[in-house]
């Protein structure tokens, strides 16, 4: 019997052993990697990642600060812009559940239309998932608003072409009737009630 303190037998290299190397780079999180090479446009990263983790397609950012608003890829994509990589997520199904919706309830149409991406807005509504002219952000604003306030004719007017077919009452109504004139009725009344409210 040996008595005492047994531990200081183990010999120091089996100490090392049993702990990695430090210069063994650590392993980064999926949805980290995803975001980061959506941020440098790196369409083949992008495709890899989402192969070997298909469930990280919408990958909602939830840092707290800065506030990553609950922008899903499609968002950030829409938002840089990043065309390729938008429609890969768009050809992955991004969309399949319904219209991605961040905190603020924008589109990422909204957030392309409102920093002039035309060809991400033009690629959105031409998907059959995505698009969305109609929806309304949490300040009420579409868009269609968000495009003209911020002067991109050309998302503007993509907006008003591909804008969905008025209400067959309001057909009855007035025959003369236009997608997209229909479109501009709707926000001309949505202002005048916000303006009496």
């Amino acid at each position: 019997d040996r008595g005492g303190d047994w531990s200081s037998d183990v010999c120091s290299s089996d100490l090392h052993r049993s702990q990695p190397p430090s210069n063994t780079p650590s392993r980064i999180d999926p949805s980290l990697r995803l975001r980061r090479a959506i941020h440098t446009h790196s369409l083949p990263i992008v495709r890899r990642i989402l192969a070997t983790h298909p469930h990280l397609i919408q990958n909602p950012d939830l840092s707290p600060s800065p506030p990553g608003l609950s922008n899903t890829s499609l968002h950030l994509a829409a938002s840089l812009p990043d065309l390729p990589i938008s429609q890969l997520l768009l050809s992955l199904g991004h969309e399949a559940a319904g219209i991605s919706l961040n905190t603020l309830h924008q589109t990422p149409l909204m957030l392309a239309a409102s920093n002039g991406h035309a060809e991400i807005v033009h690629a959105l509504l031409e998907s059959p998932e995505a698009g969305g002219i109609a929806k309304r952000d949490s300040r009420g604003r579409d868009a269609l608003m968000l495009a003209a306030s911020n002067g991109f004719d050309t998302c503007v007017q993509l907006l008003l072409t591909h804008a969905p077919p008025p209400p067959a009452a309001d057909m009855a109504a007035d025959p003369q009737l236009t997608p997209a004139r229909a479109l501009l009725r709707a926000q001309d009344a949505d202002e005048i009630g916000r303006a009496h409210v």
